[in-house]
This record gives structure tokens, C-alpha cells and sequence, in this order.
């Protein structure tokens, strides 16, 4: 064989490779199976990866009009209006779920909506309300120590994020948002560590959460996800 077509070979076997890879990291098979999804899915990921947010709204758009029922796409849109300051349309989202019966998350989006305006004490309230029916939720204790850091009561923060960590280390079924969560524990360490001018302790903290999760971790990721409720220990509506 001689080297041109050996090239070629190369090339061609680079090009699957490459293309099975898109194929998995973009999802797919959901253009396939559902449709809606699958534009869901791609708006998250422009959302997470890159920061475009208005590519996240774009693709949130085009899952509308094939369902504007489902939550996903609404979820989508709040946390993209929400990074861009829109606050008020992200609220008209959050809203948007409860009445579609999402009362959960209603209250916890709002909770988010406060931190990521630095309203902490309002926030506090919402995201206890979130978590009436779940108190497990690991996200809901994350971000009320997030909040209490933020009013500068370092004790109650600490006791939230002790909780988070427990909870989510118990997860042995390792959800979607496993990883974001461990690294939003750790990165919050990382700044009570230098509240405290532990330099060295907060530069431990920070390396560790790249581990779990190498992009920029804030509130309004967590808008994208389903409330994690571990059913064994917490009576659900």
C-alpha cells in the first residue's frame, strides 16, 4: 500500500473519530429521540462551556416551539437572562414554572435570583421554602451557605456547606449535578479560607474543585437542573 493511500486511511479514520466524538459530547441521538431536549441540550452546554448566553436563549427558543409545557427550556432561559442581569425576565420564567405546578423550584429559583443580586438576607427564606419537602436537597444547603457567607455569618455558612458535602458524598448514584456541586463545596471553601488569610489552605481548596468541575461555577448553573431529592429520607409531594 502505498503512502498516499495510507494517508488517506488516516485521514478519514481522524475524521470519524472526530465526528463520533461530537456526536456524544452534542447528544446526538436526542435530535432522534427528542428533539426538544436536544436543543435544550445544546443551549446548557453553550451556557456552561463558552458563556454565550445568547446562544443559550437562542436554542431555549427553538426547544418553545416545538413545547413551551415542558420545564427545561424555561429553566434554560432563566439562568441566561439571569447571567446577563436580566433579572426581571428571569423571574418571569422561574414563574412561569410555578405555574405549571413547579412550586419547588419557583422558590428556589427566586432564592438564586437573590444571591446572584447579592440580596442574601431575601434569599435565605426562598431557598428554605425550596426545601420544605426536600430537605436533602444538596444545591438548597450549598446556596444558603453561599448566602450566610455573604451576610458574613461564617458559622452558618459553614454548618450549610458541611451539609451539602455530606449529602452529596452519600450520593451513590452520582447525579448530573455530582460534580458542579463538589466543586461549588470546595470553591466556597476556598473563600472562607481566604476570609481568613489561609492562603495556602484556599489554594488547596480551589485546585480541588477544578478536579470536579474545570469551568466557572455560579448560582445560575444550578437553574438548568432538576431539584436533587433523595426520596429514602424526605417525604416528596
Amino acid at each position: 500500500m502505498d503512502k498516499t493511500k495510507i494517508n488517506k486511511i488516516v485521514i478519514v479514520a481522524a475524521a470519524l473519530v472526530v465526528s463520533i466524538m461530537i456526536f456524544y459530547y452534542f447528544e446526538g441521538w436526542l435530535y432522534f429521540s427528542d428533539k426538544y431536549l436536544w436543543y435544550v441540550s445544546l443551549g446548557q452546554k453553550y451556557f456552561e462551556k463558552i458563556g454565550d448566553k445568547d446562544r443559550a436563549l437562542k436554542y431555549a427558543d427553538m426547544a418553545f416551539d416545538i413545547n413551551q409545557e415542558r420545564p427545561e427550556a424555561h429553566r434554560l432561559m432563566a439562568a441566561a437572562f439571569l447571567k446577563k442581569g436580566l433579572f426581571n425576565k428571569s423571574q418571569e420564567e422561574i414563574s412561569s414554572l410555578r405555574v405549571r405546578g413547579h412550586d419547588a423550584y419557583y422558590y428556589f429559583g427566586m432564592g438564586l435570583i437573590s444571591l446572584e443580586q447579592k440580596k442574601f438576607d431575601p434569599s435565605i427564606p426562598y431557598l428554605n421554602k425550596s426545601m420544605e419537602n426536600c430537605s436533602s436537597n444538596a444545591v438548597g444547603h450549598l446556596m444558603l451557605s453561599l448566602a450566610y457567607f455573604g451576610l458574613g455569618d461564617l458559622a452558618s455558612a459553614l454548618n450549610y456547606l458541611n451539609r451539602s458535602k455530606a449529602i452529596i458524598e452519600g450520593d451513590s448514584k452520582k447525579s448530573l449535578q455530582y460534580k458542579k456541586i463538589q466543586a461549588g463545596i470546595h470553591l466556597l471553601h476556598r473563600e472562607m479560607y481566604q476570609k481568613e488569610n489561609m492562603e495556602r489552605k484556599a489554594k488547596e481548596e480551589f485546585e480541588i474543585s477544578k478536579s470536579y468541575y474545570s469551568w466557572k461555577i455560579s448560582p445560575a448553573i444550578f437553574l438548568m437542573n432538576d431539584l436533587i431529592c433523595n426520596k429514602d429520607s424526605d417525604k416528596n409531594p
